[in-house]
């Protein structure tokens, strides 16, 4: 008989040993940059152990962004396991190198640091420790691993979902191993990204010259992720920046920050800009940055309905300003319960345009759609039955950010997420603890029997 102590301490060495080669490989990804080395982590690392168990691997890639989907014929009802191996840049806020997995421990718990350690490379380095126990199921199962869930999963995730579909090979079930906090998500809200350009045009009046520095201060959660501030509690910089400038009737002439992408809340930014008085010198400000400041702001207070309720209502956020030869560019990340074919949000936008007195170019991208898994669901009673014997609270809960199984839930798939605990996700110092990795292996490893069982009932 195996010691079930020693058993654990092998479980975390094999877990830990496999996360620290993920966090090794630089898989950043941005909006012009695929990860560099997702397809030699996805062939060194996850392919090989994929193979062993009997699953037939196949390659996708779109625009330079690598995916991988793993399946084996089985019996119903078919589970696909979801996940990333993307990650968000960092900046040089870190304490360590990023890429280097640092075990520590905090509050009285093993934890471990690295970019990617809750989202999401805990996740995979889980679902590949339980892979030998998944595979002693007789039910159909997939893996589908993607490079490019933090930019949007539209030349991943959306790739093989369209390609299942097409083959009539969609599963039952999906579990997206994207979250941080040992709970079933069930709830998410959809992604809707504004792009926002206007012309910069100069004019000149009488002040003072001024610089400022306004930073972010985040109280109601551990992340810089978008989708968790909350304007009620939250410092956004760049809210207050565009609030102290309308308040005193200032004048703005550039603007930097510490911008990282456009679900990032920026650290800081500085503002440069003029006090008008008739006593001061000639000093040139651009209006075309004045309107779309006062856009942005105007757009971080935005209001419409909804096709379902959230815990966290709308969230909208500008986190992005790029100093381009001719124009300001402003990223906007605002989250909703709505659909992609929903009009309320692109109706509440023109109103904004409509009030600001500029010539202003918008984009709007939007996601394909939020996740509702009704709680009676087999998936959700059989997994939260799960977590309740491995000390879990057994129930679900809706979270603020989007994860790639809002592409499965389109086709009325029923979906959750779960992950490690884990906090500062998308911000420096990543962190998650040792032992909710360790129990989401376990978890992993009981999914496909108790489900069947569930199924069966």
């Amino acid at each position: 008989m195996i010691n079930r102590t020693n058993n654990i301490l092998f479980i975390v060495h094999k877990v830990i040993s496999l996360l620290e080669r993920l966090v090794r490989y630089d898989t950043r990804t941005n909006e012009n940059l695929p990860g560099k080395e997702v397809k030699d982590l996805f062939e060194k690392e996850i392919e090989p152990l994929l193979k062993k168990y009997d699953f037939d691997v196949e390659y996708f890639e779109s625009k330079g962004h690598h995916s991988i989907l793993a399946h084996r014929d089985g019996i119903e009802p078919s589970i696909l396991f979801n996940g990333h191996v993307d990650v968000v840049p960092w900046d040089d806020r870190w304490e360590t190198d990023p890429r280097t997995l640092i075990i520590d421990e905090e509050l009285g718990e093993e934890i471990v640091k690295g970019r990617g350690v809750s989202d999401m490379k805990s996740g995979i380095a889980a679902l590949m420790i339980a892979l030998p126990e998944i595979a002693k199921s007789d039910l159909s199962i997939y893996f589908a691993i993607t490079g490019d869930e933090e930019i949007g999963g539209e030349d991943g995730t959306k790739i093989i979902v369209d390609y299942l579909a097409r083959e009539n090979k969609l599963p039952l079930y999906v579990i997206t191993a994207d979250a941080a906090g040992m709970e079933i998500i069930t709830r998410r809200r959809n992604v809707f990204d504004i792009f926002i350009s206007s012309k910069k045009s100069f004019r000149k009046v009488l002040g003072k010259k001024e610089k400022k520095i306004f930073q972010t201060n985040i109280v109601s959660s551990l992340t810089s992720h978008a989708a968790y501030y909350k304007k009620e509690k939250d410092i956004h910089c760049l809210k207050e920046g565009m609030i102290f400038l309308q308040e005193n009737g200032y004048f703005p002439v550039s603007i930097s920050g510490s911008f990282v992408k456009i679900n990032v809340v920026p650290d800081k930014i500085e503002l440069e800009y003029i006090i008008p008085s008739d006593e001061g010198e000639e000093h040139e400000f651009d209006e075309g940055l004045k309107a779309l400041l006062e856009f942005g702001s105007k757009v971080m207070d935005i209001s419409f309905e909804t096709q379902a309720q959230s815990d966290y209502g709308i969230n909208s956020t500008a986190n992005v300003i790029h100093n381009e030869a001719n124009s300001w560019n402003m990223e906007i990340d605002i989250r909703a319960m709505l659909d992609k074919n929903a009009e309320e949000l692109d109706g509440a936008l023109l109103l904004i345009l409509d009030e600001i007195n500029w010539d202003l170019d918008m984009v709007v991208k939007k996601s394909i759609g939020f996740i509702a898994t009704p709680d009676n669901s087999p998936l959700v009673e059989s997994t939260t039955n799960i977590l309740n014997e491995l000390g879990y609270p057994d129930k679900s809960a809706e979270r603020g950010g989007a994860t790639d199984g809002r592409f499965f839930a389109k086709h009325d798939i029923q979906t959750i997420d779960i992950g490690a605990i884990g906090w500062n996700v998308h911000g420096p110092n990543e962190t998650s603890t040792i032992k909710s990795i360790v129990d989401l292996v376990r978890f992993f490893e009981l999914v496909p029997q108790r489900l069947k069982k569930y199924y069966k009932n």
